[in-house]
């Protein structure tokens, strides 16, 4: 985040992932054509994948980790856990399963278990489909659909966003579409938490100072503590640097929740966000 710009720098990256170990292949035919209708290339991933295997289990030694035959993918997921930074899913359960499953652990049965689990890995995740479904009318004004093209257009075309700034920098191109690109739908993902946790910031700063100058009109101006100040500002700017996103009562309320569709309460709590590596 350029502080100084307020602008948002996004780098997007995509891998073709392989198993490490030797397992049989099942896939289902209507998700290949799916994947092939969209433009997956299925040469390029037998040729250029990059094998996978676990991370090393936390609390582990030096000299075991050192043992740990690493490959790509697991020197970037290595370092996603060290820096403890958010995690951004869109609607993202199955990411999650899937991810602890191949390079975490096996998944614990209990739902309690695995949400202490997943925390204790990456202390901090939220999942923009969440966010969109909370506050799909009174935050976002929005009346259309949740899936990430309709809320990137939705949100683009906002106000708010003419103050949120986006520096695509690759390595993709930008002549990919959605579903043909994990890449690219990480970026869509990106902007479209950016976007909504600006405007979720912007509605609850406003609604906090709203409820200030009912219940003391006359003294709201010359009583307000520095960090009530501080929060006013908020109210303006909105999101104005990452550790808002730790730190603001908007934020906290999704932390480390994943979206449930069609059931309620809409959502499944992972566990308590534990101290992540946000600065800023």
């Amino acid at each position: 985040y350029k502080k100084d710009q307020r602008t948002w720098e996004l780098r997007s990256h995509e891998f073709d992932l392989w198993p490490q170990d030797r397992r049989i292949f099942m896939a289902d035919l209507q998700s290949l054509r799916f994947l092939r209708n969209h433009g997956f290339d299925f040469n390029a991933f037998l040729e250029r994948a990059h094998p996978f295997a676990r991370l090393v289990p936390l609390g582990s030694t030096k000299a075991a980790a050192k043992r740990q035959i690493t490959q790509h993918a697991h020197h970037v997921l290595a370092a996603i856990r060290s820096a403890r930074v958010p995690i951004v899913v869109h609607n993202g359960l199955l990411d999650l399963l899937h991810l602890y499953d191949k390079f975490v652990a096996e998944i614990p049965a209990d739902r309690e278990q695995f949400g202490r689990a997943w925390v204790e890995q990456f202390p901090l995740l939220f999942d923009t489909r969440l966010l969109a479904q909370e506050g799909r009318f009174q935050v976002l004004r929005h009346s259309g659909g949740l899936s990430l093209e309709e809320l990137q257009r939705h949100l683009a075309s906002q106000k708010e966003a003419d103050n949120i700034q986006f520096e695509r920098c690759g390595p993709l191109g930008s002549d990919k579409k959605a579903h043909s690109s994990a890449g690219f739908d990480a970026q869509v993902t990106a902007e479209v938490f950016i976007m909504e946790i600006d405007m979720w910031i912007r509605f609850a700063d406003d609604a906090a100072s709203r409820k200030r100058r009912r219940t003391d009109e006359d003294s709201a101006s010359n009583s307000r503590s520095q960090k009530d100040r501080r929060h006013q500002v908020g109210g303006k700017d909105g999101l104005t640097c990452p550790s808002l996103l730790e730190t603001h009562e908007a934020c906290c309320k999704f932390h480390n929740r994943v979206a449930l569709v069609s059931a309620s309460p809409g959502f499944l709590q992972l566990g308590r966000a534990a101290t992540s590596g946000i600065s800023g």
